[in-house]
């Protein structure tokens, strides 16, 4: 992996300079970290998801849910640290994206409703 290496840095950096648009500096790689992280919490929630749909929280398998995602189960425990964990983000992760895609749609059709506990 030329990343790790001298040569492999300056190769980045000499590719970073030439796009144009590009950000750079440790804030543009925070950043860019950090969006790595939301995008692999996604898709493990997601894959979470399907399994647990699938196989229930019984037979939930992280390594299979690791894999599903195609990241490792190290990735999984850096997210989560544990099957209980998972399963409880899971359902935060439906609740929220069935209220951002569904429930903001409906409320204003039944005033009250719903009735949110937070």
């Amino acid at each position: 992996m030329t990343a790790a290496t001298p040569a492999g840095a300056a190769a980045r950096a000499a590719g970073a300079a030439a796009t144009p648009g590009t950000a750079t500096g440790a804030a543009a790689a925070r950043r860019t970290q950090a969006e790595r992280r939301a995008r692999s919490r996604d898709a493990l929630l997601a894959a979470a998801a399907r399994g647990l749909a699938h196989h229930g929280y019984a037979e939930l398998s992280l390594t299979r849910v690791a894999a599903e995602a195609d990241h490792t189960r190290g990735a999984l425990y850096l997210q989560f640290a544990g099957k209980e964990e998972v399963a409880s983000a899971v359902v935060g992760w439906v609740r929220q994206t069935w209220w951002e895609e569904v429930g903001q749609v409906l409320a204003p059709l039944r005033p009250g409703w719903p009735r949110r506990s937070r």
